[in-house]
């Protein structure tokens, strides 16, 4: 410490490390223990602190909130900030002023960057840039429980950075950029009460191979121009509800338009029964060869074309109402649900196949009911299904709506499967 400087309000230091701190907030929804008013100083008086380093060594962090029934702990912490070449960190005290520009810091050993922090008057703001962290261990090191679409490789080496500004009740997020793998996302976040939580946000991610992060039997799933705006909430619990489009999905390793367009065929040529049992062989057939846990040829591809939905979650439960899958083979809508505790899915479907929308097979209707274990439970209604073929090309050929909807049905399980 350089004792000089004292005589004319300035202090320098070089080093602060902290052992073992603990930050407790507790509020009741009225009363706080914390309380961030301006210490009364003279107005002709103004001590300025500038450090070189300060680390926190295995701090923590709890929160409780007892109006809502929050409370969250995060252990360890352990931040280093340093000046590095450029940065420089200063305290004002006549003002309460905090200012952080251009400092090297590293959070528990995992995430490094540059960080910049502003303070005064309640209000604050600054400028978060990382890079090269792993999203997975670092969320499990703070105490969080992630779930495994976390371990995805993409994001074991990611980076972002945000602009954040901000006041003791608000919060937002802007030009916020996270980059995995091959893919680039944006957010932005505003946060209009903190205690109970409540935001609004937008986000976007230009495209993403979605096997990489769950399983899809084999397939490779592109998703291009993914899309979702809506409110995020945690009063009581931690609720979602957010409006989700995707521009395009193109499905690897089965090619659905020639699936589609044989059923076509089948519905077009009705009269041609000799013909029709090898043919519908032949549909089952390229259906079983969905379920294969083989290798597959990646130069097969089916557009599934775009899909919109309306999601929600809460309790461990994610709903979705006004999903519209819209692709030149195959059309669908429906609603549904998904328990994460129990696995369970339960879901109606109405998908149609479309390769020839004009004729008939692009009439049929196919209700479709999931539920259970991962859905693992499909029906199709075959008494609507024949009634609309029979409506329009008579009731000798029932059968044939029942034969093409088993292949239907069977592709149904399959695509099931792969999600």
């Amino acid at each position: 410490m350089q004792l000089k400087p004292l005589l004319h309000g300035q202090i320098h230091i070089d080093k602060v490390i902290l052992h073992n701190p603990k930050l407790s907030l507790i509020t009741d929804g009225i009363n706080t223990n914390w309380d961030f008013a301006i210490p009364p100083t003279r107005q002709n008086t103004t001590i300025v602190m500038q450090l070189s380093s300060i680390k926190l060594k295995n701090g923590s962090l709890e929160y409780q909130d007892l109006s809502q029934n929050q409370h969250f702990i995060l252990n360890p912490i352990n931040l280093t900030l340093n000046n590095g070449q450029t940065g420089s960190m200063r305290y004002y005290t006549n003002g309460n002023i905090i200012n952080i520009n251009q400092v090297d810091y590293e959070l528990n050993d995992q995430i490094s960057g540059k960080l910049d922090f502003n303070y005064a008057d309640l209000n604050y703001s600054g400028k978060v840039d990382t890079h090269n962290f792993a999203l997975y261990p670092f969320l499990r090191g703070i105490g969080l429980n992630p779930t495994r679409l976390f371990k995805a490789q993409p994001l074991q080496n990611a980076n972002f950075k945000t602009n954040f500004t901000g006041t003791g009740h608000s919060l937002s997020l802007t030009d916020t950029i996270f980059k995995f793998g091959s893919s680039t996302a944006y957010l932005e976040l505003n946060a209009i009460l903190l205690s109970p939580f409540k935001a609004y946000s937008q986000f976007q991610v230009d495209q993403f191979e979605a096997s990489e992060f769950v399983p899809l039997n084999g397939y490779h799933l592109l998703i291009s121009n993914l899309q979702s705006s809506g409110t995020i909430n945690n009063q009581k619990e931690f609720a979602l509800q957010q409006n989700l489009r995707i521009k395009q999905l193109t499905l690897q390793g089965y090619n659905l338009h020639e699936l589609s367009s044989q059923i076509s065929s089948i519905l077009s040529n009705p009269i041609k029964l000799i013909t029709l049992s090898s043919t519908i062989a032949q549909i089952k057939a390229s259906v079983r060869a969905t379920s294969s846990d083989g290798n597959k040829n990646y130069q097969q591809q089916s557009n599934l074309g775009s899909l919109s939905c309306t999601t929600n979650y809460k309790s461990e439960i994610i709903s979705f109402s006004g999903l519209n899958l819209a692709g030149p083979d195959l059309i669908a809508n429906g609603s549904g649900s998904y328990n994460l505790q129990s696995k369970n899915l339960n879901a109606k479907i109405n998908a149609r196949f479309v390769a020839d929308p004009n004729s008939l097979t692009g009439k049929v209707v196919y209700p479709i009911t999931l539920s259970g274990y991962k859905g693992q439970s499909h029906t199709i209604d075959w008494n609507s299904v024949n009634s609309q073929i029979a409506g329009n090309l008579g009731s000798s050929i029932g059968n044939t709506g029942k034969a093409v909807g088993n292949g239907a049905k069977t592709l149904g399980q399959k695509i099931s499967g792969w999600f």
